[in-house]
Parts: structure tokens; C-alpha cells; sequence
């Protein structure tokens, strides 16, 4: 489902038919409206389905969708059942909730915000200063990755220093 929704994502960047366009807005909404939600859903089995007809799963990834799904709930609910609510929450769901948080900041709202520009050249960014590539994990040339979809991210830099003159 994520490939399906990435290649929606490079077909429509900053469109309104965007699946990342609930990220656009200023940083706060962000981190304490869209965010949270956006988070929340990755435990809502009816926009889980909702996704997987939006982005036209076929038969094998829904149903590895709701396997995975149903999976990792049994295994949470038997957790907390068997009395480690508190390990649960400590040691995966604030951790996930953290890491979701930045790469979702630094993957999705920081290389479009605005969100308004849907030229091919304009619809993302190029972010430089010191220790970007390093803090954002290449996705400081996030315009490097929209151009060259197939371009793994370590190669962003390099391609883009050849790239800048032209």
C-alpha cells in the first residue's frame, strides 16, 4: 500500500489529490493537529481499508494489510492482557510515536511546505546548511528524489551537485 500511495504522492504533489497533502499548513498545526491524527489512523482498521481501496490494492496487499493489521493487534492486546500495559506504552508506543513524528516531519511536511507549489521544479526543495544532509537523511534534496524517483537516497547529494549548474 505505501508504494501505491508514494507513486499517488509523485503523481500529485501538493495537489488536492495528494495523499500527503493533510500536511499542509504551519509547523504547529502540523505537530499538534494533522499529525496526531494522521498517527492515530495507522490504528484505525476503517481508514486502513478506506487506503487500500483509495489507492486500488489488490486482493494480496489487503489482505496482507488486514493480516499484519490483526497481527500486530493480538500482539499489543495480549501484551497489555498479560499485565505489560506499561512496557508496551514505554518501550514501543511513545518510541514509535517519536519516530513516526520526525521521519514524518522531515519525509513529508518539511521538503513540500508550503504545500502550494505543484510545478515540477517547485513542488519540493532543496534545504541547504550545515549538517543537512546528515540530520535530514538526504531528504534536504528532496527535489533530487522527485526528479530521479529511482535514485536511492545516499546518491541525492551528488547528483545534485552535478545537477546545479544546469
Amino acid at each position: 500500500q505505501h508504494k501505491r500511495q508514494h507513486m499517488e504522492h509523485h503523481a500529485h504533489t501538493n495537489e488536492d489529490d495528494d495523499p500527503d497533502i493533510y500536511a499542509r499548513g504551519s509547523f504547529l498545526g502540523w505537530i499538534f493537529l494533522r499529525l496526531p491524527v494522521a498517527l492515530i489512523n495507522y490504528f484505525n482498521p476503517v481508514q486502513q481499508y478506506r487506503d487500500c481501496r483509495r489507492f486500488n490494492c489488490t486482493r494480496r496487499e489487503y489482505a496482507f494489510t488486514f493480516a499484519s493489521f490483526g497481527t500486530y493487534t493480538a500482539i499489543v492486546l495480549s501484551l497489555v492482557a498479560l499485565g505489560y500495559g506499561k512496557e508496551v506504552l514505554l518501550l514501543w508506543f511513545v518510541p514509535w510515536w517519536i519516530g513516526q513524528t520526525v521521519m514524518l516531519t522531515f519525509f513529508t511536511w518539511t521538503p513540500h511546505h508550503d504545500h502550494h507549489e505543484t510545478g515540477r521544479y517547485r513542488n519540493t526543495r532543496v534545504s541547504l546548511f550545515p549538517f543537512a544532509n546528515f540530520l535530514l537523511q538526504g531528504q534536504n534534496y528532496h527535489l533530487i528524489h522527485h526528479m530521479m524517483p529511482a535514485i536511492p537516497y545516499y546518491r541525492y547529494e551528488p547528483v545534485f551537485k552535478e545537477l546545479r549548474p544546469v
